[in-house]
This record gives structure tokens, C-alpha cells and sequence, in this order.
């Protein structure tokens, strides 16, 4: 029996890095994408990475390659993504453009490459795309995150609705306030106070996110089409 096979884009670290290494513990090959790693990081030889531009397509077709190189492709995780503050009435069409180009047209992209390998191997398989509780519950200076996001979640549903007759299930996770990188905009003050915000009382983790992902990869047999919210009660505050 083959390796079972898994692309990870943005697995360099944040939560990408964390899924990446949760995979490999659950019996994943997994095929890691992201512009850098870090070079201290001990090697995990389950963890093959790829060092690449995720909106460049001949980076979609080394991973891709190199995936079926090491087994059967069956599941990917689109995690890389980009957000910078801008209000709305300074956002420019090419600002715009940037956040959809990587939140958006990028995922579109993997998702139509890894679902025809595995449509032409007849391999059933799983797809996470990792959107945002902001597509939903919009903030200041966000507006072309948002806006992004909301597309994914939007790509993600028709995905899910066109692949279904193919065995592969397409589902979101869609994170709230989680300390990555991502987050470091905010200073230690503003984070404290965002997480004496949520209901829940903390801001989440790379390993609150990576448990819904795996789940949707791994298990999750009947679901396609949604969105896990791994919010810390984001939505409901």
C-alpha cells in the first residue's frame, strides 16, 4: 500500500508548521511549501520541504510531483495567506489585488491541480482550506483580508458541491484571534486585551487550529462543504 500524501502550503511556521508536524505524526507524508524555512529546525524525514512561491505555478507542479514521487496524493492543506492593515478608503487596486492573488487565487489554484491528480488516480481525497472568522465579522483596516477570505470561503462550498461525485471532500477552517506571527502587529497590551475578550478568555494556538484541520483531513467522512470555526467564541462575543 502506497504512503498516504499531503501538500501543506505555508508550512515554513504559525500554524502551517504546526499542521505539518501534527500530519507527520498521524502517518502523513507530508510535502511542506512556503517561501523559507527555519535552518535550525531539527528535520523531520516525514516533513519533504519545498522552499517556493505558492502563487507561482511551476512551485504548484514541483510539489505536486514530488507528492506523487512519495506515495498517493490525497490531501491538502492550503494555509499561506497575507494580510496588511490598510483603511478602507486608501486601499488601492493593486492592494487588493495582492491579497487575493495569495488568499485567494493561489488556493484556487492548488486546489484545481491536486484535485485532477487525484480525479485521474480515482484516489478519494481531502481538502482544508483555512479561511478567517473576519469573512464573516469584518474589522477596521481589514477590509481586503476580509474580502479575500470571504472569497476562499465562498470557492470552498463550489469545490466542495463540484468534487463531491469524485469521492474528495472540501471543507474550511476558519480561525479567530491566534498567536502566529500574523497577530504580531498588535502589541503584548492589545493582545491581552483581545483575549480577555473572547468568551473563552485566551487567544487560540497553531495547536486549536491544526486539530480542526487534521480532523478534516483525517476523519470527517461525511463533511464537505463547511467551515469549522476555531474561534475561541469570536463569532458569538
Amino acid at each position: 500500500m502506497k504512503e498516504k500524501v499531503v501538500i501543506v502550503t505555508g508550512g515554513g511556521g504559525g500554524i502551517g508548521a504546526e499542521v505539518a508536524h501534527q500530519l507527520s505524526l498521524a502517518s502523513w507524508i507530508v510535502v511542506s511549501v512556503d517561501m523559507e524555512f527555519p535552518p535550525s529546525r531539527d528535520k523531520n524525514q516525514k516533513i519533504v520541504e519545498i522552499a517556493g512561491d505558492i502563487t507561482d505555478s511551476q512551485t504548484i507542479a514541483l510539489a505536486i510531483t514530488k507528492a506523487q514521487e512519495l506515495g498517493e496524493l490525497c490531501g491538502l492543506a492550503n494555509i499561506a495567506g497575507t494580510r496588511t492593515y490598510r483603511a478602507f478608503p486608501e486601499i488601492e487596486r493593486s492592494f487588493l489585488l495582492q491579497h487575493l492573488e495569495v488568499n485567494t487565487i493561489a488556493p484556487l489554484a492548488w486546489m484545481q491541480k491536486v484535485s485532477e491528480i487525484m480525479i485521474e488516480n480515482k484516489t478519494p481525497g481531502s481538502i482544508v482550506n483555512v479561511t478567517s472568522v473576519m469573512s464573516e465579522r469584518v474589522t477596521h483596516g481589514n477590509a481586503a483580508y476580509c474580502a479575500s477570505k470571504a472569497a476562499l470561503t465562498s470557492l470552498t462550498k463550489a469545490a466542495a458541491l463540484e468534487l463531491a461525485g469524485n469521492g474528495i471532500r472540501v471543507n474550511a477552517v476558519a480561525p479567530g484571534p491566534t498567536d502566529t506571527p500574523m497577530l504580531d502587529a498588535l502589541d503584548e497590551k492589545k493582545k491581552a486585551t483581545l483575549a480577555k475578550w473572547l468568551p473563552l478568555g485566551k487567544l487560540g494556538t497553531p495547536s486549536d487550529v491544526s486539530e480542526a484541520i487534521l480532523f478534516l483531513l483525517d476523519s470527517g467522512k461525511f463533511i464537505t462543504g463547511t467551515t469549522i470555526c476555531v474561534d475561541g467564541g469570536y463569532l458569538v462575543a
